[in-house]
This record gives C-alpha cells, sequence and structure tokens, in this order.
C-alpha cells in the first residue's frame, strides 16, 4: 500500500514536469497562441491535430492526466495516508488555480500578467509535488528501519 503512494506521487511529480518542459517549450517557439481555443482544440482530443499545435494539444494533454494524478495522489491519502492530507489538498487547490490561469491565458490571448503568473505557479505546484513524495519518501524509509512500515497512517 505504501508503494503504490510513493509510486503515485512519484508519477504526479514527473508529470507536473513533463507539463512544465511542454509549456516552456511551446513558449519558446512562439506557438502558445496556435491552438486559441479552449479547452479543446479545433479537433478536438479523439482525432490527431493539425501540425501547428501539436506540441500546446500535448501539453493540453499532459495537463490533463498532471491533475488527475495530483488528484488521484490526493484521494489516496485522504484514504490511506493521513499524514499526508494537508500537502495533498495543498497540491490539488493548487493545480486547479494553474488550470485556471492557463485558460485565461489562451482566452486573454496572452495577457502579459497572465503569462506572468502562471510559469511560478507551474513552479509552486512543483515544489509542493516534489515535497509530498520527498516528504513521503522520508516518513517511509524511516518507518521500514524502525519496523514500523506498516504504521505510517
Amino acid at each position: 500500500m505504501q508503494n503504490g503512494f510513493m509510486l503515485l506521487s512519484f508519477g504526479s511529480l514527473s508529470l507536473v514536469y513533463i507539463t512544465m518542459i511542454l509549456g516552456v517549450y511551446l513558449s519558446s517557439v512562439h506557438q502558445s497562441l496556435s491552438c486559441s481555443e479552449w479547452p479543446l482544440c479545433p479537433n478536438g482530443f479523439l482525432k490527431p491535430p493539425e501540425q501547428r499545435y501539436v506540441v500546446e494539444y500535448f501539453h493540453r494533454i499532459f495537463v490533463i492526466f498532471t491533475a488527475g494524478a495530483i488528484y488521484a495522489t490526493s484521494i489516496f491519502a485522504y484514504a490511506k495516508v493521513k499524514t499526508m492530507k494537508r500537502l495533498t489538498l495543498l497540491a490539488t487547490i493548487v493545480v486547479s488555480i494553474q488550470i485556471l490561469i492557463g485558460a485565461l491565458v489562451v482566452t486573454k490571448k496572452l495577457d502579459i500578467m497572465i503569462v506572468t503568473a502562471h510559469l511560478p505557479i507551474g513552479v509552486a505546484l512543483f515544489g509542493i509535488t516534489l515535497l509530498v513524495f520527498l516528504r513521503y519518501r522520508k516518513d517511509y524509509l524511516t518507518s521500514v528501519n524502525n519496523g514500523t512500515s506498516g504504521n505510517l497512517d
């Protein structure tokens, strides 16, 4: 059970990182508004994207998986790992805010104030998911060394 939470929290952390890298790449190649509709690009999610917005398409797909992983981590924490409830709740709040800010980035046509807020919130989310993983890993390793690995609740 504990390894499941560790894998889920590491998966969330990894997805946040990949999503951030895709977002930074998207911005660096000046394709941030290649798909100016939100939340779906013109072809939707089931049809292959047109070449001109393939990076933005994948960024949005990764956002869905990332948010899902973070929400699942929080639900898992509430059900099984009580010591991580607050930190995972914070991650769910921050990812929800980040999605709303991301929607505003697109709908407000790259307004500089909104774009400027989007990256640091993403960095904060990365930091929070990193803390979730590292704190749980530390607690898990400590409990294994003490012979109390079943008592992480």
